[in-house]
């Protein structure tokens, strides 16, 4: 037993840094199988599909299709998770090995660069590694397993290493060997190359501190040769990454624009609200630790973060870590540690400047950096990019000051060192309780990322199977998939599955054309428009409706008429919405010109099938003459009531706003035509008759001062189609008059009372009827401590429609009126309330506002309310004339026909055969049996880099061939094809897939070359 012991003392290092390493087992302990998944975490329950998809640089699996070259930098990272897969072990332990893998490489990689540095002093280099291992910052990172951030981490002290040796020209083989690992663990921080371009400057900030400590034009020479071999190896291993994503980044984003150019958020100002530099050297900048609950002060994410923010010993270690690393710079002694201090010093200073972002004081300077510095925009989350450089320099800093104490001969001060190396450690341990226990993944709520996944979840990838080659959008609409078992996403869930092509609301990227229409088709569904829905569906090529019984949501039920027939997997549905296969690449009949273009979305239903939507202002479509193939042109009228409502919505509010007589007795539309001509009205069959116009034989209309009555010809697609007229090219005014009913009974106080008496708190509240004048308007004094308040109903309440509320108010004294316009659910539940505050002003004033509702089954109320105040006297309100009305929004259409469809364009005339299919790469065989000209759909997002190819089956490029690309039916690709043969094959690709091998090539030349010096150094000894 006591030799066992020995044993033990004698390598109580290793076994300390084993339980480090180790630590992603507690997580696990007692959880049963579960995965850590969820939100930005996105474990895949398919590993094997997941890492096939990194090998492409275009990802068709989301929404239509996107870029993907950054994440093929994620191949290591879901290569570690695919060896245990495919040795057949369970999920939960593919998750637990990988944990440990990257909590392995971090804690190794600290160890390692710890021995350099801290030579002969195993307690400080476990000091290192607790600080380096285990902080803040990456409570974050681990809870939401970011592959960028652990890559960094991970890479960051293998790199200080190989630069070391390579300074020192000492073990070069060795660091050659070592070059390769760090280029392939660095090579997740391409997910985001913001943290690929950190990372050089933490190895720049070393390399500059040697120079400037060891200054001799030797060093200068050695420096800068082991720095741009270092550089060499690193870019070179990730060149198959690099290459696309930098011919994405340099045409997607202008040098002087930003995030904005590809419809990402710049969100660097939102994320630096809380980095100030003192939360930022105590490494609390995270943006979710401040989301308070308003009313009780609690936490909305985070649980833990009330004892780093109120419990003293949390709050003084804190606050000790900086204190140390600053008094460590004052009284270093050691002038054989200069370099570290100095690079240790470059990486705090810079690291806590960088990470606070806009943040005050030294924020000014970050900004002017975004405006200057060409793509700088790329740090738009600067607490977690450059955070890393700080946690190396407090840590370094700190360490640097025990290894000076534990070194002084005087032997109390050496004692002192020691135990405050031993306190840090466990004080470093207790204060990052949550990651070490695992808390960070909020065991204990309701979302938090401790998920069992139902059996039916796994039996879906059965059905995935059958549609394979189907697009598949999805139901409930919400952006957040929050299930009752636990997961939440901001994706959706089949992702996780294979490669199933998925539609969904997007969170990020929510005005993207697919995104549009994606919108439109929801809004369909839920008005119970099942033809528009279907017409929408099938030019988004959706051809199941994915149904999760199982996700909370509050988005309204679905229609009847939608459900057909369907397959079934526990509480998952797959809706059968069209019984044609899904055909990514079609020849298109004719084209529809929308005008204007950026409401095309508003249209979608005029397009029959195997119609293309274009937009005639296209440069391509211009040039390319395709007049011939036009067979109607669509202009969307311009709803003014609606704009109103959106320009009060986008306006800041101001009492002008709501002082604006409005009349909403009459519709007006502006219509915009480009060519003059005979137009059919098209107006949206939406609940017409709630504004008198019920069962339209026809409809009388104001058209620039001349009135009309147009017959009802047909029902379309959810819209009257009405006889045409003529209108000349130019500007034109449409009017419409309405029965616009006032939704709410008893709002004039004239006749009984119709409203309920709303009120809260003790005190004297006294409703009463007042007449003045032949007129009766409401009183209502307040003497209570709470509001008191007279609410009122919405009749026929629809939640898809938009409301004017308008209202008449006195104040006599006291407090300030308010009236609240609110929505709940059936069960009470409050979905949304509006406030507004009224003017203190003592004559009668008439007030209007807007009102839009959550798209929710539930009722709408309006409460007149005469709020609490501490004067004695109390509040006195009148209010009068409450009038609540529905906006018409029904869309206007008006479409004119332009060439007569040829018969030879039909779908039938041309057979394309798809002969083999990635996710980059199409190739078809295409037989046609009339003219040689036409138009391909191809239903992918559209991007110019998207290039067609035609060629003999012997493989010979055609030659005299046509081609143009333009987009079309908003979001897709098209191709304009004229002069082909009869028959030919079509190869359409993504051009940035070549960088993607060209950038393997170039790995495998790094390798080979790094190899040739490795035999070359052998050879020499």
């Amino acid at each position: 037993m006591k030799q066992v012991i020995r044993k033990l003392w004698a390598n109580w290092q290793a076994i300390v840094i084993a339980v480090f390493i180790l630590i992603p087992v507690i997580w696990f302990i007692g959880k049963g199988a579960v995965l850590i998944n969820g939100v930005d975490t996105n474990f895949p329950l398919n590993p094997l599909a997941w890492t096939a998809r990194r090998m492409y640089v275009w990802t068709n699996i989301s929404n239509g299709g996107s870029d993907f070259s950054s994440s093929t930098a994620g191949i290591f990272f879901h290569l570690v998770q695919l060896i245990p897969y495919l040795a057949g072990l369970p999920l939960t332990y593919v998750q637990l090995i990988s944990f440990v893998f990257w909590m392995g490489l971090i804690v190794t990689g600290a160890y390692l660069l710890s021995r350099e540095v801290f030579k002969n002093s195993k307690l400080v280099q476990i000091l290192f590694v607790c600080l380096y291992s285990f902080n803040v910052y990456l409570f974050n990172t681990w809870e939401n397993v970011k592959v960028a951030n652990l890559s960094l981490m991970a890479a960051i002290p293998f790199g200080l290493i190989v630069l070391i040796w390579l300074n020192e020209q000492r073990k070069v083989g060795w660091t050659l060997g070592i070059s390769l690992f760090v280029g392939i663990v660095v090579s997740g921080t391409g997910i985001n190359p913001a943290y690929f371009i950190c990372y050089f400057f933490i190895l720049g900030f070393f390399q500059i501190a040697i120079l400037l400590t060891q200054f001799s034009f030797r060093k200068i020479v050695i420096g800068f040769q082991s720095y741009m071999l270092f550089v060499f190896i690193i870019v070179g291993l990730n060149l198959y990454w690099i290459l696309p994503t930098l011919n994405f980044i340099t045409k997607e984003i202008s040098l002087s624009g930003d995030l904005g150019d590809i419809g990402f958020t710049n969100w660097v100002d939102s994320l630096s609200k809380n980095t100030s530099l003192f939360n930022v050297m105590r490494m609390q900048g995270a943006w979710d630790w401040y989301a308070i609950d308003d009313v009780s002060g609690l936490p909305l994410y985070i649980p833990y973060v009330v004892n780093y923010f109120y419990s003293l010993p949390f709050l003084i270690f804190s606050i000790l870590l900086p204190g140390l690393s600053i008094i460590g710079l004052v009284v270093r002694r050691r002038r054989n540690k200069s370099t570290y201090y100095l690079t240790f010093l470059l990486m705090f200073v810079v690291g806590v400047f960088l990470g606070a972002g806009t943040h005050a004081p030294t924020g000014a300077l970050f900004r002017l950096m975004i405006e200057y510095v060409p793509l700088f925009s790329l740090f738009r989350s600067p607490w977690y990019i450059f955070t890393p450089l700080m946690i190396l320099g407090t840590a370094g800093l700190v360490c640097l000051l025990m290894y000076q104490l534990i070194s002084e001969r005087n032997k109390l001060i050496r004692f002192i060192g020691l135990i405050g190396v031993v306190v840090l450690v466990v004080g470093n341990c207790l204060y990052t309780y949550p990651l070490i226990q695992g808390k960070i993944f909020r065991p204990s709520k309701s979302d938090g990322f401790f998920v069992h996944f139902p059996n039916y979840v796994y039996e879906t990838k059965d059905i995935l199977r059958e549609i394979e080659g189907s697009r598949v959008i999805g139901y409930p609409d919400d952006e957040l998939e929050r299930f009752s078992w636990g997961y939440v996403g901001i994706e959706s869930i089949l992702g996780l599955l294979g490669e199933v092509e998925a539609l969904y609301s997007p969170l990020n990227l929510p005005n993207s054309a697919i995104a549009k229409s994606i919108k439109a088709y929801y809004l369909a569904l839920k008005k119970g428009q099942i033809d528009s829905s279907l017409s929408i569906a099938d030019l988004l090529g959706a051809r199941f409706l994915f149904v999760k019984h199982d996700q909370g949501s509050i988005s309204m039920p679905l229609p009847k008429g939608i459900m057909g027939d369907s397959k079934k997997k526990g509480e998952w549905e797959f809706v059968e919405l069209s019984k044609e296969s899904f055909k990514k690449i079609k020849p298109m009949t004719s084209l529809v010109m929308v005008e204007p273009f950026d409401k095309a979305d508003q249209a979608l239903i005029v397009r029959e099938e195997g119609q293309l939507i274009v937009n005639e202002k296209d440069s391509v479509v211009r040039d390319s003459d395709l007049s011939e193939f036009v067979s109607s042109r669509v202009v969307v009228a311009k709803n003014k009531q609606v704009e109103d409502y959106l320009q009060f919505a986008k306006a800041k509010a101001n009492l002008a706003d709501r002082l604006v007589e409005r009349n909403l007795s009459e519709v007006v539309y502006e219509i915009t035509t480009t060519k003059k001509g005979d137009y059919q009205l098209m107006l949206e069959d939406y609940q017409l008759e709630r504004f008198g116009l019920k069962d339209l034989g026809e409809l009388k209309v104001e058209i620039d001062g001349v009135g009309y009555h147009l017959g009802l010809i047909k029902r379309k697609n959810d819209f009257l189609v009405f006889e045409n007229i003529s209108l000349s090219e130019g500007f034109h005014r449409l009017v419409i008059t309405l029965d616009n009913p006032n939704l709410v009974s008893g709002g004039d106080f004239e006749g009984e009372r119709q409203f309920r008496e709303s009120t809260y708190g003790e005190g004297n509240m006294i409703f009463t009827i007042l007449t003045n004048d032949e007129n009766r308007y409401l009183e209502i004094f307040n003497l209570n401590k709470g509001d008191a308040s007279a609410e009122f109903k919405i009749n026929n309440f629809d939640p898809l429609g938009l409301y004017w509320v308008e209202y008449k108010y006195r104040q006599i004294y006291g407090n300030n009126g308010v009236v609240y316009i609110g929505q709940n659910t059936k069960s009470g539940t409050l979905l949304r309330t509006q406030v507004e505050r009224l003017p203190n002003y003592p004559d009668w004033v008439k007030m209007n506002t807007y009102y839009e509702p959550v798209k929710s089954v539930g009722e709408m109320k309006v409460l007149l309310s005469s709020p609490f105040t501490s004067d004695p006297l109390g509040t006195r309100m009148y209010y009068d004339d409450l009038v609540v009305r529905r906006v018409f929004d029904n869309r206007l259409l008006l479409a004119k026909s332009e060439n007569k469809l040829k018969e030879e364009f039909s779908e039938e005339h041309i057979e394309i055969k798809m002969l083999e299919k990635t996710p980059v790469y199409y190739k078809s065989e295409v037989k046609s049996d009339f003219g040689t000209s036409y138009v391909l759909l191809f239903s992918e997002n559209y991007s110019p880099q998207w290039k067609i190819r035609l060629s003999d089956k012997n493989g010979k490029e055609l030659e005299g061939v046509r081609t143009a690309h333009f987009s079309g039916n908003l979001y897709a690709n098209a191709f304009y094809i004229e002069g082909a043969p009869h028959e030919y094959i079509l190869e359409i690709y993504y051009q940035p897939q070549r960088l993607y091998w060209i950038g393997v090539v170039g790995v495998g030349c790094t390798i080979f070359a790094v190899s040739v010096g490795l035999l070359v150094l052998k050879k020499k000894k």
